[in-house]
């Protein structure tokens, strides 16, 4: 070892002081002979050397773990963020939700995903004018709003009762209403009303599915997510 033929003879240039197998200090492993004092001083500095921690190697291993912690974080799965204008048409729509929910037995989360879609989350000139969330256009039920591209209604206790009838008196909408008694997943349903030509979008169902995602992160956030599925009518359409 260097820096102990200060105290040594060892022709070697490092002394090497070995245990006999009676657990007594013995000569150099090279046979050359020392005191007894050289000997002690000699394996006290080996194993302050051997037990001195390498700070080069423990950060070494402690950047590794921070690189794996960073890499598996990023790689975990999040869910849609939520700004506050996404929680509060939520909330504001969530009551009419259930209600249309009530009356035509399809889970909440399908309506409240349709008219964050339909309205931009409340933001839609048919939404701030006509209370029209849904993006329905007049028909036989419903006279064309301020906006005249799309239909009026004087409250949303209104447009409520007119998504319902939307719903029930179109016959394209019939299969969409039995799929929900029988227990179809809001996916399905929303697939189903991309199908049946609501809107013009050709992707209409996949952006339906996309909103769904935020909606029930929401539902889920306010401990909700159980009622946003929705209470079944008794009697089918």
């Amino acid at each position: 070892m260097a820096g102990l033929t200060r105290i040594t003879a060892c022709p070697f240039l490092g002394y090497q002081p070995r245990l006999n197998r009676f657990g007594s200090l013995g000569p150099c492993v090279h046979g050359c002979a020392a005191p007894r004092r050289e000997l002690r001083e000699a394996i006290t500095i080996a194993q302050r050397r051997r037990r001195r921690p390498s700070y080069s190697a423990a950060g070494a291993i402690l950047i590794g773990l921070l690189v794996a912690l960073t890499l598996s974080h990023q790689a975990r799965p999040r869910g849609p963020s939520i700004s506050p204008a996404e929680a509060a048409f939520f909330t504001k729509m969530s009551p009419y939700a259930q209600k249309a929910a009530q009356a035509t037995g399809m889970p909440v989360s399908v309506f409240l995903t349709q008219w964050a879609l339909e309205s931009d989350w409340g933001t839609s000139q048919a939404f701030r004018k006509d209370d029209n969330a849904a993006g329905i256009i007049p028909w036989s039920q419903a006279r064309a709003g301020r906006d005249p591209a799309y239909a009026g209604y004087g409250s949303l206790a209104a447009f409520e009762k007119g998504v319902v009838a939307f719903y029930k008196d179109n016959r394209r909408y019939h299969d969409l209403l039995r799929a929900a008694h029988k227990g179809a997943s809001p996916s399905r349903l929303l697939r189903m009303i991309g199908q049946t030509g609501y809107a013009t979008a050709p992707n209409y169902g996949v952006a339906l599915e996309a909103v769904l995602q935020t909606i029930q992160t929401i539902a889920s956030a306010d401990g909700q997510h159980a009622k946003i599925k929705g209470p079944r009518p008794a009697k089918r359409p």
